[in-house]
């Protein structure tokens, strides 16, 4: 059986801002509606300052290794900085670099949120994600690019069989970092 992806894209009021979702899925089949809520206690948002848009960003044209990162920034203010630190893999070696985002002014903004693009010249990869606000950094750790490769399949089973997402976050990125002190890891400047 093939898992079902479902996207939801809802206004965020600036001024209170959200801490928790959860989902309610209705087939309208007639079947009862199900609520998927981490077990009562929702599915925590750490921060909703910076957040990654899989929905938008896509894979770059064929014969062009790459993928057009797309990230979603509130609206209320004007970051000082947006940008990502891109780890991957090469050959035997873990890398990484820092990737600037720009303003992705062919995006309407939507549901109190500004888009912001980089588009990364990897074929896999993944990223903690940054926005600089009034001199406070936000973030998200251990995003992937798989959900923007692989669109047809979801990631909402293995997510809703976590605690919260940002535990399956804190998870992948923990992961991520265990491999990487395994290998032999370079810090160079790479120029995207």
């Amino acid at each position: 059986m093939d898992p079902v992806k479902y996207w939801f894209d809802t206004p965020v009021n600036a001024t209170t801002s959200i801490s928790k979702f959860w989902f309610e899925v209705d087939e309208r089949d007639g079947s009862q509606v199900v609520v998927h809520d981490n077990g009562g206690t929702g599915y925590v948002i750490e921060q909703d300052r910076v957040l990654f848009n899989p929905k938008r960003s896509k894979v770059s044209a064929i014969g062009t290794p790459g993928v057009t990162v797309v990230v979603a920034v509130r609206a209320d203010k004007t970051p000082e900085r947006v940008y990502a630190d891109v780890m991957w893999r090469a050959l035997l070696h873990a890398k990484d670099a820092t990737v600037e985002f720009v303003p992705a002014d062919e995006i309407a903004p939507a549901a109190g949120y500004k888009f912001y693009s980089a588009t990364i010249p990897l074929p896999r990869f993944t990223f903690d994600l940054r926005s600089v606000v009034d001199g406070v950094t936000y973030g998200e750790d251990g995003r992937n690019v798989l959900s923007v490769l692989f669109p047809q399949q979801a990631t909402l089973q293995a997510l809703l069989g976590e605690r919260s997402l940002s535990e399956l976050a804190k998870k992948q990125a923990q992961e991520g970092r265990k491999k990487s002190k395994r290998a032999y890891h370079s810090r160079r400047t790479h120029k995207f």
